[in-house]
């Protein structure tokens, strides 16, 4: 499929048909003039006439390019089962204007109702772009319209994602260093200060986050920058880490964790899902990493953006169908293998080290060990963000370790 969507994708950013000689990737390269989808897309594509209404603005554009890759994938779907590949394009050929047409009618419609604002209308074209049918275009309405109502989705939205600094080069700040850190001697020490180092902490604050009952006191002056540390003359008494800018492609990779447990079963569950329909429509619009973590008491990772051309391929549906389908498996309540996993992509993995976290669930979670919230208060130090989307109305002890918690239903 990509093979193909490569093709039509470079005729509509250029208006031209893709020589065979150039290669689009190492893998990928249009040289096989032996291949019957690419023969009849380049018959198809050099009768300009059909094209005069299809380029005149991004809706007409969207669609046509979404009736084009339809056809394509309802080809590969069919030469599954049969291996009549002429006929197979003859049948579905005749149907490219039809669903062009029948595209542009709904989105037209929901226009003319009034349900899709100027902003909407660009987030339905970037997903028209990605081959939805014509039950995903009507889903993605709704799910457009379910923003409107719901204040803690569209905050959420705002917050999750690495934006570019201020300054022109378009670059993120990101902290860097060892773990293991060198310690001054006495002798380096010049006196007291405030701040959030840990590698400088007096031992009177490390007591307070090792006590339960005066953790609170600790996170509160963590957060305010109040804890006292030793202020040491030479650099090596400091952390390691540093600041260091990252160039921002847009905003940055997100990973989103979704609780699975029994009891986020039923309406908790539904509205997690279209939370996680919306973000990963937005991911798609912007071009972002988007990795889902599916955890109760075990977790399963799953990289959205594989999982979605695959899905595309066999059923072409829209955003909220797609989470639909992924299984779910109940279970108890332990983020513990969720932070283990994430730890272990901020640590391993250059591409979701800007990766901001989302955790939507009704937060009934039991605290994990003091090591897991002590790491997570670590990497909150060094500038990395977790976020919260909570179902339900009961306050939460694990509040001080997110950067924010959105409650849904809150206007």
């Amino acid at each position: 499929m990509a093979y193909y969507v490569d093709f039509v994708n470079q005729f509509f950013k250029t208006g031209r048909i893709p020589p065979l000689s150039i290669a689009i990737s190492s893998n990928n390269p249009f040289l096989d003039s032996d291949d019957s989808i690419i023969d009849y897309l380049r018959n198809h594509f050099s009768k300009m006439e059909l094209f005069k209404e299809a380029f005149s603005d991004p809706l007409h554009k969207a669609a046509y390019r979404n009736a084009i890759i339809s056809f394509i994938s309802e080809i590969l779907r069919e030469l599954e089962f049969n291996e009549d590949v002429e006929g197979t394009i003859k049948r579905q050929s005749q149907k490219i204007e039809y669903v062009y047409r029948n595209r542009l009618q709904i989105v037209k419609k929901a226009i003319d109702e009034g349900q899709i604002s100027s902003k909407d209308l660009d987030r339905l074209i970037d997903g028209l772009g990605d081959g939805i049918n014509d039950k995903g275009i009507k889903e993605t309405i709704e799910l457009l319209n379910s923003r409107k109502k719901n204040h803690a989705l569209e905050e959420i939205l705002l917050l999750i994602g690495r934006k570019p600094s201020n300054a022109g080069d378009r670059k993120a700040h990101l902290s860097y260093g060892n773990q293991n850190l060198p310690h001054s001697g006495g002798s380096d020490i010049q006196g007291i200060t405030v701040g959030q180092s840990f590698s400088s902490l007096l031992p009177f604050e490390t007591a307070l986050f090792s006590d339960s009952q005066t953790e609170d006191v600790f996170l509160h002056k963590y957060v305010d920058h109040q804890l006292q540390l030793f202020h040491h003359k030479s650099e090596n008494g400091k952390t390691s880490r540093g600041l260091n800018n990252v160039r921002a492609k847009g905003r940055g990779p997100m990973i989103i964790c979704m609780d699975t447990s029994g009891s986020m079963e039923g309406h908790p569950l539904d509205v997690a899902r279209v939370v996680v329909s919306n973000i990963f429509m937005e991911a798609q619009r912007q071009k972002r990493a988007c990795l889902l973590i599916l955890y109760s008491e075990d977790i399963d990772v799953i990289d959205l953006k594989n999982a979605w051309e695959n899905y595309k391929v066999r059923l072409g549906g829209g955003y909220r169908d797609f989470i639909l389908q992924i299984p779910i498996e109940y279970g108890a309540t332990d983020i513990t293998e969720m932070l283990l996993a994430i730890f272990g992509l901020w640590e391993n993995s250059q591409y979701y080290q800007l990766a901001d976290v989302l955790v939507i669930s009704d937060f009934e979670i039991p605290k994990p060990s003091i090591d897991l919230l002590s790491k997570m208060m670590y990497y909150r130090g060094l500038g990395y963000r977790f976020f919260g989307y909570k179902i339900g109305s009961e306050e939460t002890e694990l509040s001080p370790y997110f950067n924010e918690i959105v409650r849904h239903g809150d206007s």
